[in-house]
């Protein structure tokens, strides 16, 4: 019976031991190194004095540059996050900045529809949110489902996409120790913070077919299998009415699109989100879609900006805040 015991505790040690080594290796290795995980370990030694919070998804991400924005501004956007990531950002951020006064995010015609619902990975939320705000704002995910990847957030071996990851970074570093080659990363964030693509191609440099190729299929990508989802818009109301109980002021920005998404896109019937947004509570919309329709040039795809661009608009955004900051004040002063 003693020895009996004594294996048990040997093999239990030692399941303990191989997932402690996983997760450190995981921490050290990958997730350290993981644009999202930086751009999170950036926010936390940022000052809690952030006055105008951007949120979104690559929009906001690729076309506003930092080291453009005034002090107490803060954009917390990443690439393929829904109004779920948003919200659960916002209430983190609020909790973390009482200085919190506007919050602005897109109101680009995909931000609804299934494209964005189907793309939606919550344990990226899950590393840095509460169990009880999950459980409220995911009300049709079971709570031990929640829970089991709240876990796999610690513990990462216990999710198969991890171990999947853990094997393809195995594999890469042998690789790299074998032949003395690194695969370069593709998108990275440079030392203001900013995600960049080193694509430097213009739009404007590709043949006027090609152009309107690639934004057919951007579109059909986005918007072809329906352009609201009702999730997703339950969700968006919820975070208008947060804004509206904390007082908090709510911006809406569609930004800047290459002269062929803007022409194509009429054909989705895009008008009809309007009526979402004028829906819910918002102080302020800031509607840019046509704003470089001289000036193609500045984009690096049908619907982003390159680096030229994003800092003549981040420049041109900031402003245009700052005067409705200013003329928010002196409307709460009457």
């Amino acid at each position: 019976m003693k020895a009996l015991i004594v294996r048990t505790g040997a093999f239990l040690a030692g399941i303990f031991l191989l997932m402690l080594s996983f997760s450190i290796f995981y921490a050290i290795r990958i997730r350290d190194k993981d644009n999202y995980f930086i751009l999170w370990n950036s926010y936390r030694r940022y000052p809690n004095n952030i006055r105008v919070l951007f949120l979104g998804d690559s929009h906001p991400s690729f076309d506003l540059r930092n080291q453009e924005l005034p002090e107490g501004y803060y954009n917390f956007a990443y690439p393929g996050e829904s109004v779920y990531d948003w919200y659960f950002k916002l209430i983190r951020v609020h909790k973390d900045n009482p200085t919190l006064e506007t919050v602005v995010i897109p109101f680009d015609c995909h931000n609804f529809s299934e494209y964005r619902s189907t793309q939606q990975n919550i344990k990226s939320i899950l590393y840095f949110s509460r169990l009880s705000d999950t459980f409220r704002i995911l009300p049709d995910y079971s709570r031990f489902e929640l829970f089991k990847v709240k876990l796999g957030t610690l513990v990462p071996i216990l999710n198969a996409k991890d171990r999947e990851l853990l094997q393809s970074v195995i594999i890469e570093d042998i690789y790299s120790f074998l032949t003395g080659r690194k695969n370069k990363k593709q998108i990275y964030v440079d030392g203001s913070g900013n995600l960049v693509d080193p694509d430097i191609k213009r739009w404007d440099e590709y043949p006027e077919n090609e152009r309107v190729r690639r934004a057919s299929e951007r579109l059909s990508t986005q918007l072809g299998k329906g352009i609201s989802d009702k999730k997703l818009i339950k969700v968006f109301k919820e975070l208008a009415d947060y804004c509206r109980t904390n007082n908090l002021n709510l911006v809406g920005v569609q930004y800047p699109l290459s002269v062929e998404y803007n022409r194509l896109s009429r054909n989705y019937g895009i008008e009809e989100l309007n009526s979402i947004y004028r829906g819910a509570f918002h102080n302020h919309q800031l509607d840019y879609r046509e704003l470089f329709n001289g000036n193609q040039e500045y984009f690096r795809n049908q619907d982003h900006l390159n680096i030229p661009g994003a800092l003549v608009f981040t420049r041109h955004i900031a402003d245009d805040l700052e005067l409705y900051g200013k003329a928010a004040g002196a409307s709460d002063n009457r």
